[in-house]
């Protein structure tokens, strides 16, 4: 039985196997390709270029459908989630996990954490989709420029919410037993705070027993900070850049060699703010809360400015794979 442990975000897909390999990809597909010769790409190494055979269709994924799709699914709203885009995206990610070929004996045991709002909505419409099947998809090596075929059954599906799992990542030791140094976090009032790119998602457990959260309006993500730092670029160096394109300006500070600092912590100040005062409407029990946890891929950048308004914070080192890899440590932890 092969353990697999897949995070599915708006954004982009993490994974991981019990090997330690890790996968990771944007949520984006196509099925409608521009005509294009791919053959020319022979010897491409780009982890996020991939291309897919299943159930008779192709399919380019990640920064391939990107640069090369037609019409280009984001899996970003309510009506994509639980979509065919979903079921493809997933399937690929446990491909590129699943390291035997062709063999149906070899079973997967599956893991999925979804965004928390989603998951009250769709975690049985998850579960359905893949457990007990039989799956067959072929990935394109471009190092060959020839298709692999994979082939693996899903024996048991186990659909966790983002956030109880990152907890999980930060609670349990590797072989899923407790942390004896924090284990606080698995007996206390616990709150995960898990920055995404679009969203800011909330989970609260009390001695690992989930507290729904009643949240009216999703918080902004980091895609609010880097669609206002693509402004302050466009208007003070003449440079237009996509939302998504200005990561690395928050990294190095500096455009064509000026200091954007100060432009960066007013953003990251403002969204701070914006995010403690819903945390703070949100959760009637705020101020009995044991213990925050700050995770998620944006969580780097926002590290500082949230310590600074929530002094029970913990910060989760090497965030950006957090909820896969604490749902490999349930599974392990399941199978004792």
């Amino acid at each position: 039985m092969v353990k697999i442990s897949i995070d599915f975000g708006h954004h982009s897909i993490k994974g991981i196997n019990e090997k330690g390999e890790e996968v990771y990809f944007q949520s984006v597909v196509s099925e409608d390709m521009e005509q294009v010769d791919l053959s020319l790409n022979l010897g491409i190494v780009d982890e996020d270029y991939i291309k897919v055979k299943t159930d008779g269709s192709e399919y380019l994924i990640g920064q391939l459908a990107l640069d090369e799709g037609d019409i280009v699914i984001h899996n970003n709203f309510e009506e994509d989630f639980a979509s065919l885009e979903t079921e493809v995206l997933i399937k690929t990610a446990i491909a590129k996990l699943f390291t035997p070929e062709e063999d149906w004996e070899q079973e997967v045991e599956l893991l999925v954490t979804i965004p928390v709002n989603q998951y009250y909505r769709h975690a049985k419409d998850f579960a359905r989709i893949f457990e007990d099947k039989n799956i067959n998809i072929e990935l394109f090596d471009f190092k060959t420029n020839k298709y692999v075929s994979k082939k693996f059954k899903i024996s048991t599906v186990d659909v966790k919410p983002q956030g109880f799992t990152a907890l999980l990542d930060f609670a349990l030791t590797e072989n899923g037993q407790i942390d004896e140094v924090r284990k606080r976090f698995v007996g206390g009032n616990v709150v995960v705070i898990d920055v995404g790119f679009f969203s800011v998602d909330l989970y609260q457990t009390k001695a690992l027993k989930p507290v729904k959260i009643n949240l009216i309006k999703a918080i902004d993500g980091m895609h609010y900070a880097y669609t206002q730092l693509a402004k302050v670029i466009a208007n003070k160096f003449n440079i237009v850049k996509e939302p998504y394109e200005v990561e690395e300006y928050f990294r190095i500070k500096k455009v064509n060699g000026v200091s954007i600092e100060s432009d960066i912590n007013k953003i990251l100040d403002k969204l701070t703010r914006h995010i403690v005062s819903q945390i703070r409407t949100t959760l009637p029990d705020y101020k009995e809360v044991d213990n925050f946890l700050l995770t998620g891929g944006g969580s780097y950048h926002l590290a500082e400015h949230i310590g600074e308004k929530i002094t029970n914070l913990e910060v989760q080192e090497e965030a950006l794979l957090a909820n896969a890899r604490g749902g490999l440590k349930w599974l392990r932890r399941q199978a004792k």
